[in-house]
C-alpha cells in the first residue's frame, strides 16, 4: 500500500492468494518481531532484510539476445514480470538496463526459450535472465504507463512492483543497492521508526 494507507490482513490474503488465516498468522508473527504494527510497517529496511533472508531463490536461465526488445514488443501472451535493471530503468531512470531480468512461470519456460531462440539468442551469461520461480509473481505483474522501450512504441512493461524490485536490487548488489536505496527514499521507506526493545 502507499505510505499512510495500510491494508487489513484479510485484504493482504486476497492480494497474495493465500488463506486469510495464514495472512493473519504471518502478520501477527511480523508484529511480534517488531517489523509492523497491525499492517503498518515500522522498520522498512529491516523488513526488506528479513524478506531477503527467507525468500525463495528463483532458478535463472541466462541468454544473450541480440535484440531483447523483441521478447516484449509486441506484448507476449506468456506471463512475465520485469525486475532489477529493466524495471528500475523504465520506472525510476537511475540504472542502465544492462540485463533484462524477467520472472516467468515454469509452465511458460519452453515458450520463452523458443521466443529467445527466434531472436538469435545464445545460451549463457548475457543480457536476458529468465527467473523461474513462484508463478504468482509473473501472473500478478504491475502495469502502468511505463513502456518496454519508448523508441519502439507504447507496449506497457509488466513489472514486479516496488517492494520486490527493492529486494531484487539489494540482492543484485553494487549499483543495485544504490538504486534500491533511492527507491526506498522516494517511496518514504527510508525512515526508521524507533521502537522500544521488548524485554
Amino acid at each position: 500500500a502507499e505510505r499512510g494507507h495500510s491494508r487489513t490482513a484479510y485484504a493482504i490474503a486476497g492480494l497474495a492468494g493465500c488463506p486469510p488465516a495464514y495472512a493473519y498468522a504471518y502478520v501477527e508473527k511480523l508484529e511480534e518481531d517488531g517489523f509492523v504494527r497491525g499492517t503498518t510497517v515500522l522498520r522498512p529496511r529491516e523488513l526488506i532484510d528479513h524478506w531477503i533472508s527467507i525468500r525463495e531463490k528463483p532458478r535463472a536461465i541466462d541468454y544473450f539476445v541480440p535484440n531483447p526488445v523483441g521478447l516484449l514488443v509486441p506484448a507476449p501472451a506468456a506471463h512475465y514480470a520485469a525486475t532489477t535493471y529493466l524495471a528500475e530503468s523504465r520506472r525510476y531512470h537511475y540504472l542502465v538496463p544492462v540485463r533484462w531480468d524477467l520472472y516467468i512461470r515454469e509452465a511458460d519456460e519452453v515458450e520463452w526459450a523458443a521466443a529467445s531462440r527466434s531472436l538469435g539468442a545464445l545460451r549463457g551469461p548475457g543480457n536476458v535472465r529468465l527467473l523461474v520461480g513462484d508463478p504468482w509473481i509473473a501472473e500478478n505483474a504491475f502495469e502502468d504507463e511505463t513502456t518496454v522501450e519508448p523508441a519502439v512504441g507504447r507496449d506497457p512493461l509488466k513489472w514486479v512492483g516496488d517492494p520486490r524490485l527493492v529486494v531484487d536490487l539489494f540482492i543484485e548488489g553494487s549499483v543495485g543497492v544504490e538504486a534500491a536505496e533511492l527507491i526506498m527514499n522516494r517511496r518514504g521507506w527510508g525512515q526508521r521508526t524507533r521502537t522500544q526493545k521488548r524485554s
